[in-house]
């Protein structure tokens, strides 16, 4: 597949002709033109995008395409996305945006620079304050830390974010893997853009802390974590990623993520549990990853939220990181040395 490009599904081969043809058909055959016959969809063309093809060019499969015979089950052709499609699709499936409205979303993409890249150019560094989030429209992109790859970053996804979020250095850097093109959003307006999407979701996160769990909290611990970020993720997400730096605790509203220790070990998690606490106040690095298994949505505190907590909050969330510890990290063997410092 090359850069910036949409796979094409499979088109099925014209109809072939017989020599069974009526008198009908083959009288209706005599009057078409041969230019318009003569024009026959080739199957496994890669379809560009629409910025990439001259504005007087034919699109192969446009001439004819409501005539085409399709057989039963045969994939119908998708329309060719446009730049503003990807973006769009982007921004409704991004983590934090996805409770905005289309015309929210809309508004937030007039904000977006469109910068145009290299192949072996660096966007970020890892350990460097970010300025900027960005969205991948063409092109593809390698977050690594070190020597290891932790993922390409295709079309349609994101990078940046994190760091903006809250306030923390790069933990990746990110390298062109080809040309390509990414439309950056300015720190500034990806601030205003998550104090308004927090402000959609106010509703969501009061009844959520009104549930046992939270019932007891002061009003002042409430107002603080309805400050933090109320974030969402599909079946098959990833939620954490193996050794990377915690700088934040994530709470689970609704759905589950099983956590699978070095062992084999699962512990599922649901609504009122909370993920990195154990490693935000001891470890320091995710010892696992974790995906959501269906529809997740989190209330996410950084350290600038858990800051503002009392201390009877952070006690509770010692003593749940604690326990996380016991059950999470624990050795089936028996030596648990690892865990002496919590004794």
């Amino acid at each position: 597949m090359g850069c910036g490009t949409i796979p094409k599904s499979e088109q099925p081969a014209p109809p072939q002709s017989t020599g069974d043809i009526s008198s009908s058909a083959a009288q209706l055959t005599a009057v078409v033109p041969d230019e318009a016959a003569a024009e026959p969809v080739q199957s496994g063309q890669t379809e560009k995008l629409k910025s990439d093809v001259p504005s007087s060019a034919t699109l192969p499969g446009q001439v004819g395409e409501e005539n085409r015979t399709v057989e039963p089950g045969s994939p119908r052709r998708k329309p060719i996305p446009t730049p503003q499609d990807i973006l769009l699709e982007a921004m409704e499936e991004h983590f934090l945006f996805w409770a905005f409205d289309p015309q929210e979303i809309k508004s937030l993409l007039d904000l977006t620079v469109a910068l145009p890249t290299k192949k072996g150019d660096v966007i970020v560094s890892k350990g460097e304050q970010g300025d900027s989030c960005f969205f991948v429209l063409e092109g593809s992109f390698s977050m690594s830390r070190g020597q290891d790859q932790l993922q390409v970053c295709r079309p349609g996804t994101s990078f940046g974010d994190l760091s903006l979020l809250h306030n923390i250095a790069q933990a990746a850097t990110v390298t062109s893997c080809d040309d390509g093109v990414l439309w950056r959003l300015s720190a500034a307006h990806f601030h205003q853009a998550v104090l308004d999407v927090n402000a959609k979701h106010q509703g969501r996160i009061t009844e959520f802390l009104e549930e046992d769990t939270f019932r007891g909290l002061f009003q002042a611990d409430k107002d603080a974590l309805a400050s933090a970020s109320v974030q969402a993720f599909t079946a098959g997400e990833t939620m954490l990623w193996k050794g990377e730096d915690v700088e934040w605790v994530s709470i689970i509203m609704k759905g589950h993520v099983p956590i699978i220790d070095e062992f084999g070990c699962t512990v599922l998690k649901s609504s009122g549990s909370v993920l990195g606490a154990a490693e935000l106040f001891y470890l320091q690095k995710h010892c696992f990853g974790a995906k959501a298994i269906d529809d997740v949505i989190c209330l996410v505190a950084g350290k600038r939220v858990l800051k503002r907590l009392s201390p009877a909050v952070l006690q509770f969330l010692r003593k749940h990181a604690i326990m996380s510890l016991l059950v999470e990290h624990r050795d089936p063997g028996g030596e648990d040395s690892d865990l002496e410092f919590v004794r």
